[in-house]
């Protein structure tokens, strides 16, 4: 940010490039995301692009966009769609400054686009293939369902312009003394299309590409950036001129620098109270407050003298990054106690165990824990692409999901056990007769399963492909499967209408409880009629789906269940599993069984199959896996409608699981020919003007700048208008 300070604004000063550049670091994206450190690879590489862009539009240079470019799509192919996005409406915006002068680069442009996309495709082309193809897709909104969404004051939107007051103070103030210039209108007309999705809900939407309401604006770095390249550029205009040399008001500049320390300090004290990346108990008039007393100090300082307006600025910056840094280490804790520090431990434990193995969340805290999702194997619940299928498998075995993301609370000890889930980790309490402590990082616990498999290497006996029957019941579901793979059901179901069902235990049991619409359960009360002792179970937080609530360990008891929901439920089940036939009845398995990873495919050599024996293992079956055994392509079978089954040759068999992700070979060799083309641009460029290409080409600019503008703003903001009256009428 600094190179690129220096070398569009030259005449800027040491401290100033030191103080914008600063900002940008610890803008509010990056101090929200700088616990997941893939998400802030793009907006380290953004002031590149852009650097690499307007070096082509000015100076004809193609090689360093194309690199620019092509590296920062490779780094995060999620952002890829909003920088495609943010370039076009550039492209479209940059005719207020010149248009003859950029018109004649659009071909340039094109196919400099072009060839950075071809060059990445190897990464953004599967990944958009994976997309396409899950729940997020299925599950999104249609065009006019995000044009009705409102959600103006959402505060995790408008925390994007923290730290940006005094750069927008300088934009307004220039902006209203040179309004007839250019660059005035270039630079107020990029802000406000970045800007308005803070209020416009479903323009921030749509700039997200789907249904994310009310979501924090993970373009907000482009935001920072311009706001910032803005309020330098205008400063600089602005103390270029002989008047601002004259005699200032040194009083004002104080009472400026007085009202920044002062919101800094509001800012501060309200947002350290709420330790999530929301801020959902700060109310977002707070933070509009804020910006505004900001703003207000920036135009104030500006009545200083240049020298004295500078170190001011500075100090203010590092008050403002520090204060905002801090509550940043807040929201994950500090040290130790961290979520990152908890995920190095999964990170280091995970060397040591094997692939198949899965950690179980049961506090359901770690739902959007991308760290987590990042140093743990594929073969892990977490998924944030997964296909409906996919996600309606462990749906029927009784895990919630949260918005379209698989998780592991929920569930039974047996579907655990089948699953792998051997180990758990919690923040909470857990029940102390299902996991045992064994170490703790930060305010985290680690804990053994105690009722797991013991044997590696399921066998289904007879090739047994099971195709259950889904009727909203998961205990019936897994009776299903323990049916095939124990040769006898598990548990004892019990199904019931209204909010309260009566069970009677004998032996030491576990007792589980289901819920159609278990997002809308507030508690579950279990009372034991013999002794009248009452336990309440909560769910998690809200956004969790329909997920199996464990009721805790129980042995001759008459018991009471009680429901209390916000609206009468449905169908309610109760199911008791005995944990002496949990541990009487183990699958089969096979004589010997190991199974190694490497990069992506996994070798399994396994002994004492018969001819029609299978090997259950439970990975998600996807498109993109290819087996072989004993050398032989074998066609991989699905088990409950989403688990692997592979069938088996008799005796001794080395198995060879590889997954290649679809859309990746064709991405390869898009991405060869890209290369090749990149190497041709180093020895070649092209000399000679095409008028009537280039003319065609600002036509069609002009046209996709249009339809953006179109469909991105002008039409939201009537949908919200007309929203906006229907309330009122109504009241």
């Amino acid at each position: 940010m600094k190179i690129l300070l220096k070398k569009w604004i030259p005449g800027l000063s040491e401290v100033m490039r030191v103080a914008f550049s600063l900002l940008y670091v610890f803008c509010a994206f990056n101090m929200q995301y700088y616990y997941a450190v893939m998400w802030l690879d793009v907006s380290c590489m953004f002031p590149l692009v852009m650097y690499g862009y307007f070096l082509l539009m000015k100076e004809k240079k193609r090689i360093p966009y194309i690199i620019f470019l092509s590296v920062t799509c490779m780094m995060s192919f999620q952002h890829t769609y909003m920088l495609i996005l943010m370039l076009l409406i550039l492209t479209g915006i940059l005719p207020l400054l010149a248009k003859e002068k950029y018109t004649g680069n659009l071909l340039r442009l094109l196919t400099a686009t072009l060839t950075a996309m071809m060059i990445s495709a190897w990464i953004w082309l599967p990944g958009a293939v994976q997309i396409l193809d899950s729940s997020r897709k299925e599950g999104s909104l249609s065009l006019m369902g995000i044009y009705h969404s409102v959600w103006i004051f959402y505060t995790a939107k408008w925390m994007k312009l923290l730290n940006l007051g005094i750069p927008l103070a300088f934009v307004s103030a220039c902006a209203v003394k040179h309004y007839k210039e250019k660059f005035v209108g270039f630079f107020v007309t990029v802000i406000m299309a970045l800007c308005i999705p803070i209020g416009v809900e479903s323009t921030n939407m749509l700039w997200h590409g789907g249904s994310y309401m009310g979501y924090t604006m993970r373009f907000s770095y482009m935001i920072a950036f311009w706001v910032l390249i803005a309020g330098a550029y205008m400063y600089d205009v602005g103390y270029r001129e002989k008047c601002h040399d004259g005699n200032r008001r040194g009083a004002a500049c104080m009472v400026g620098a007085l009202l920044v320390m002062a919101a800094t300090m509001m800012q501060y004290l309200l947002l350290k109270e709420d330790t999530t990346v929301y801020k959902e108990t700060v109310p977002a008039a707070m933070i509009i407050l804020i910006v505004g007393v900001t703003w207000l100090g920036g135009r104030l300082l500006l009545n200083g003298r240049k020298e004295i307006l500078e170190k001011c600025f500075l100090a203010l910056v590092i008050l403002q990054i520090l204060s905002l840094a801090h509550v940043s280490v807040l929201i994950s804790g500090e040290k130790g106690s961290t979520v990152s520090a908890m995920c190095n431990d999964v990170a280091k434990r995970e060397r040591k165990s094997e692939p198949l193995s899965r950690l179980k969340n049961p506090d359901g805290r770690l739902s959007h824990n991308y760290p987590l999702i990042m140093r743990k194997n594929a073969a892990s619940c977490y998924l944030a692409a997964s296909s409906k299928r996919q996600l309606d498998g462990m749906s029927d075995l009784g895990y919630a999901h949260v918005g379209y993301r698989m998780s592991s609370y929920g569930g039974t000890i047996f579907s655990d056990a089948l699953l792998g889930m051997n180990e758990a980790v919690s923040r909470e309490a857990v029940n102390a007769r299902l996991y045992q402590y064994q170490d703790h990082s930060g305010d985290y616990c680690f804990y053994q399963n105690i009722y797991k498999y013991k044997g590696r290497g399921v066998k289904i006996k007879n090739a047994q492909t099971l195709a259950v029957n889904r009727e909203g019941n998961p205990f019936a579901v897994q009776n299903q499967i323990a049916a095939v793979l124990l040769g006898r059901e598990l548990f004892d179901v019990a199904a019931g209408t209204g909010n309260e069902m009566d069970i009677a235990i004998g032996e030491e049991s576990v007792l589980y409880f289901y819920a159609e619409h278990g997002e809308k359960i507030e508690e579950v009360i279990v009372t034991d009629s013999s002794n009248k002792e009452t336990v309440t179970y909560a769910l998690p937080a809200s956004g969790w789906k329909n997920g199996i609530l464990e009721l805790g360990n129980w042995k001759d008891a008459s018991l009471t269940i009680q429901v209390v929901a916000e609206e009468p439920l449905g169908k309610i089940f109760c199911a008791v599993l005995n944990l002496q036939d949990f541990l009487r009845y183990e699958p089969s398995y096979f004589d010997t069984f190991s199974v190694n990873g490497r990069s992506n495919a996994l070798e399994i050599v396994l002994n004492g199959a018969e001819g029609d024996d299978s090997l259950f293992l439970p990975l998600y079956r996807d498109e993109g896996w290819k087996c072989t055994v004993n050398g032989f392509d074998t066609e991989i079978k699905e088990f409950a409608g989403f688990l692997m089954e592979i069938p088996l040759q008799k005796g001794r068999n080395e198995i060879e699981l590889t997954f290649i992700p679809r859309g990746f070979m064709l991405g390869v060799c898009i991405t060869l020919t890209g290369i090749v083309l990149l190497i041709a641009g180093f020895r070649y460029s092209v000399q000679k003007e095409r008028e009537t290409i280039n003319k065609l080409l600002l036509v069609s600019d002009e046209a996709v700048f249009v339809g953006i503008i179109v469909m991105f703003y002008v039409l939201p903001l009537v949908f919200l208008f007309k929203e906006l009256i229907r309330s009122v009428l109504q009241r």
